[in-house]
């Protein structure tokens, strides 16, 4: 009995969805050659990756994005070092000796300005 059960409910859910695919008395709509492929065209992923991406392109190209504008940079540098010099020439020198602690203060100054510009 629960056999007879089952197989009554399977044959049941089988016409039930199969009715609800049929449309105008068909159980499905063909699809000719072209419909097909342009339905493969619009699922495509790749393809609509490729569409993005001309449109980012598009979007993108400029004067200044493509590098044909001049870049203008300048830079600056102070060094500035204390030296200590101490010297010593022996016990019997007739040199004293010396120490030049915190006299020598040499600065170094360093600039520049640099421009580059694409000519094609």
């Amino acid at each position: 009995m629960p056999n007879k059960i089952k197989l009554a409910a399977i044959i049941i859910a089988t016409l039930f969805f199969g009715l609800m695919g049929v449309k105008d008395g068909f159980a499905q709509q063909t699809l000719n050659l072209e419909d097909a492929i342009q339905l493969g065209l619009e699922r495509n992923f790749a393809i609509r990756i490729a569409e993005n991406d001309a449109r980012i392109s598009e979007n993108n190209n400029s004067i200044g994005n493509a590098g044909f504008l001049p870049v203008i940079s300048a830079d600056g540098a102070i060094n500035k070092r204390i030296e200590d010099n101490e010297t010593r020439y022996g016990s019997g020198a007739p040199i004293p000796d010396r120490n030049d602690e915190g006299c020598q203060k040499p600065r170094l100054y360093s600039y520049g300005v640099n421009a580059s510009w694409t000519h094609f």
